[in-house]
């Protein structure tokens, strides 16, 4: 969110700028939704760290 209204959004093939309010309603909502679920903090190193050995376990 740019500034309450805009929305830029970038993909791996584009970058996206919308700015309909009801589009930037929908990036709000989907975005505090992850945030409201996302992991932060100590919490996230023991997530990413126990992927990346399970990924290490994985290949062997």
């Amino acid at each position: 969110m740019c500034d309450g209204h805009r929305v830029h959004v970038e993909t791996l093939s584009a970058a996206i700028e919308e700015n309909q309010p009801s589009e930037g309603a929908l990036y709000r909502k989907a975005f505090n939704g992850l945030k409201a679920v996302a992991a932060y903090g100590a919490e996230a190193e023991v997530l990413v760290v126990t992927a990346l050995e399970t990924c290490r376990r994985s290949k062997t």
